[in-house]
């Protein structure tokens, strides 16, 4: 079930949270006809662009913007911006010096194995954490499915040279697939 907001000259709150005085600055009107607006808080399916009040909404917002289709959405746009941000992540990891990892697997209340890995390192002299990848597990949990899929990833994130620590849980297929790794990069 979808979750949206009405927005209407009743629900705009004009005062400041610190003081609870009117800012000086005041809001213009609210329109007489409510906005529909997509809760924030809530993961949207891809078909909220073949809605009527979602159209509606964009028409509002901007004459000139055309609401792409479902299929174009999930076959080419996130497609490309999923290829951007890897890109931009890649180039922001061979600026660190070295990175730290996090890595946990897990399945889902419908049994799907999920990895999970994260970065973290230090650049411009600030503390920056990073979802390098969260994709799917398949097949059994063992060392060498795991070893596998993480030099995958840490090869196409071109950070295998960087890697100062790795933290994960005490599974013991987690702990024989680091350690195998790491004994692999010392000799």
């Amino acid at each position: 079930m979808r979750s949206f907001r009405w927005i209407t000259n009743k629900n705009i709150n004009l005062t400041t949270k610190e003081s609870g005085q009117e800012p000086r600055t005041k809001l213009p009107a609210a329109p007489k006809t409510p906005i529909f607006v997509p809760d924030t808080g809530d993961l949207l399916p891809l078909s909220i662009v073949e809605s009527e009040e979602f159209k509606n909404l964009m028409e509002k917002a901007d004459t000139k913007y055309q609401v792409p289709s479902r299929k174009h959405l999930s076959s080419k746009l996130l497609h490309e911006k999923s290829v951007e941000i890897k890109n931009n992540l890649v180039n922001t990891l061979k600026r660190a010096e070295s990175v730290c990892l996090t890595i946990d697997l897990w399945s889902s209340r419908q049994m799907r194995g999920f990895l999970g890995i994260t970065g973290h390192f230090i650049l411009d002299w600030a503390m920056k954490s990073v979802m390098i990848c969260c994709k799917r597990f398949k097949g059994r949990h063992t060392a060498e499915s795991i070893r596998s899929e993480y030099e995958e990833v840490v090869t196409s994130f071109e950070i295998g040279f960087k890697i100062a620590a790795i933290v994960s849980d005490n599974a013991s297929n987690m702990v024989k697939a680091l350690y195998d790794t790491i004994q692999k990069c010392i000799y």
